[in-house]
């Protein structure tokens, strides 16, 4: 009798992981975010700032800021990333000490999440980016030099028409960003980085600046940098020969 109750824990205990683990991966599927387990076996998404983890299921509510709905949680050891988490519609504090906080937020929050702690992601990109950007730009544009919209605003690839006749965005390279600008290539990537309100656009390693947002980016920022990158970029005129 004590030999099946010990060997039947176990596996019950296993099955509760695995169910959180196959949980939190269809969570984080839509979004690309990596799913990983610790040394117990349960599952958490990584990154550079923190870690996000399955909270509560729904039904064993205790003490949960969420009763009654599926809650993940949000960890941190960077002070100054606590009032962003704050700030996202849905976040509930949890537990907050001097260098870290812990904080418990609903589903419909965790792509804002992700962001502010930048969570890892799977290589590739969504289909909503690459609708975004164009199949020829996301699926063939970085093995061969690029003559397509991430080239600067001369010539019809940049500031040319879609499809349906609407203008398409422009995407810059960190190196043509950094050319307008006259600043060092290192300089924009750092920026990239260290500043979470910076627009980018991941494409796994690749990174991405679309014109207007980061023209707005740098009217806050930078004043005087702006003036100088819509001089040298001109916006597109539809209908302009």
């Amino acid at each position: 009798m004590n030999d099946g109750t010990a060997t039947g824990a176990p596996r019950r205990q296993l099955s509760l992981q695995q169910q959180a683990v196959e949980q939190l991966r269809a969570l984080a599927k839509p979004y690309r975010l990596r799913v990983q387990a610790d040394a117990e076996g349960f599952p958490f998404i990584p990154g550079r700032y923190g870690r996000i983890e399955r909270h509560c299921d729904g039904v064993n509510c205790h003490a949960c800021p969420l009763p009654g709905r599926v809650a993940l949680a949000v960890y941190t050891e960077r002070p100054r990333l606590f009032s962003k988490i704050w700030s996202i519609p849905g976040v509930r504090r949890y537990q907050t000490g001097d260098s870290e906080m812990r904080a418990v937020f609903p589903i419909e929050a965790l792509p804002a999440v992700a962001r502010v702690i930048r969570a890892h992601r799977k290589p590739g990109i969504g289909a909503e980016v690459a609708k975004k950007i164009g199949s020829i730009t996301a699926f063939g544009g970085t093995s061969r030099p690029q003559k397509t919209r991430f080239e600067s605003s001369r010539g019809p690839e940049v500031n040319g028409s879609g499809a349906r006749g609407g203008p398409l965005p422009t995407f810059l390279t960190a190196r043509q960003v950094a050319d307008m600008l006259h600043v060092d290539e290192r300089t924009v990537l750092r920026w990239a980085q260290h500043d979470a309100s910076m627009p980018t656009t991941r494409l796994g390693r690749v990174v991405r600046f679309e014109r207007e947002p980061l023209l707005r980016w740098l009217a806050r920022k930078q004043p005087r940098l702006a003036r100088q990158f819509a001089e040298v970029t001109p916006p597109s005129a539809p209908g302009a020969a």
